[in-house]
Parts: structure tokens; sequence; C-alpha cells
């Protein structure tokens, strides 16, 4: 009797002690230049650069973008100097934006909710299914004021904003439809300004 008592004690311990072990996702982190994205009917699939394999997890993406004023430089390796493009040294040839892009892929998709920091503040919720854009979608400035709020619902259908966080200036806007971007997409500078106009087609851009 007193064995079956044991028994039971260690049994209901184990089974507490196992029920409050919780394994946080493993976060991989990455460059924004270190992926390539590519256009699949309409979806974007995203990849890593050096072996084309599919992004396949939980990532956490800083947004990095080229530095125009990049110049070809002298170096000198082992007492040789020589010149070498400023691309060719790691990082160099692009700029931090202090924007990070988290959340799940699952075989190269964008899937389930994703969030955009910057400078460490949420500026920005978002929703996806298998790469198709869906459900809640919300654009916060770095105070945490709200500059814009939509649902996409669960065909993904709606219009898209996104901002310059720290300005609340408006830097993109266009439309979803079934999940993929539709009609006129347009982009702005930082002060306003039209910089680029481009048209889609169940999400592929549209060539002259």
């Amino acid at each position: 009797m007193k064995k079956h008592i044991l028994y039971l004690i260690l049994l209901f311990s184990f089974s507490s002690f196992s029920q409050k072990i919780i394994f946080d996702p493993i976060v991989a982190p990455i460059h924004s230049y270190r992926m390539k994205i590519e256009n699949k009917n309409g979806i974007s699939f995203y990849q890593h650069k050096d072996d084309l394999s599919s992004l396949d997890g939980n990532y956490k993406i800083s947004i990095f973008i080229k530095d125009v004023n990049a110049k070809d430089i002298y170096i000198v390796e082992n007492g040789v100097g020589r010149m070498t493009l400023q691309y060719d040294l790691p990082d160099s040839g692009y700029i931090r934006t202090n924007i990070v892009n988290s959340g799940v892929f699952i075989n190269g998709y964008k899937n389930g909710l994703w969030k955009t920091t910057y400078k460490n503040k949420l500026v920005k919720t978002e929703n996806w299914r298998k790469g198709l854009a869906i459900g809640r979608y919300r654009v916060y400035n770095t105070k945490g004021e709200l500059l814009y709020k939509t649902s996409f619902g669960n065909y993904g259908h709606g219009k898209y904003k996104d901002y310059y966080y720290n300005t609340g200036q408006l830097k993109q806007e266009g439309s979803y439809e079934n999940g993929k971007k539709q009609g006129e997409w347009c982009d702005y500078d930082k002060k306003g300004n039209l910089i680029k106009t481009t048209y889609y087609d169940q999400g592929v851009p549209k060539t002259d």
C-alpha cells in the first residue's frame, strides 16, 4: 500500500514539474541582405542567399539598405595593398535601418503574426497565411500612437498603408485582393513626394 502511495506521489510530482517546463521557440537572427526574395505566383518566397534554401522557423530580420555612397577603397592585406569594392567587405556596403521584422516562416512563406520594431519600439503588426496577407493590421509611430488600422479579413481584401515611424509620414500605400498585391502601389519619400509607382496583377508586378 505504501509503495502505491509513494508511486502516486512521485508520478504527481513529475507531472507537475513537467507542466512547468516551457521551451521558448528558437529565434534565428538574420540580416536582410543575407536573404533572397522571389515572387512565386504573386507571393513573396524567402530564401537564404548563399544556398537558396527556404527560410523555415522563427526569424528576427534586421533590415539594411544599400549604402549609395560606398566607393572603391584601398586596403592592405599581409603587407600588400590593393583596391577593393566597398561591397566586398562584410556589412560595410549596407546601412542599418533600425527596423526589425520578427515572425515565423513555413517553407519560405510568412505565416501567423509578424511584428515590426523600430529602435526596439513596436510599430507594426500584421498577419499572414502561407504568404498571403490576412486579418488584423496595425501601424504605430514611435510614441505608440496608432497611425492606421484595418483588417484584411479571412480572404485578404483591403487597403494597405505603411509609414515612416518616427515622423508619421506616409511611406507606402496600395491594396490587397485575395491576400496579394493588386492594382496601383505607391512609394513616397520622407517629405511625402511620390518616388515610385508599381502596378500589380494578382501579386505580380506589371512590366512595360
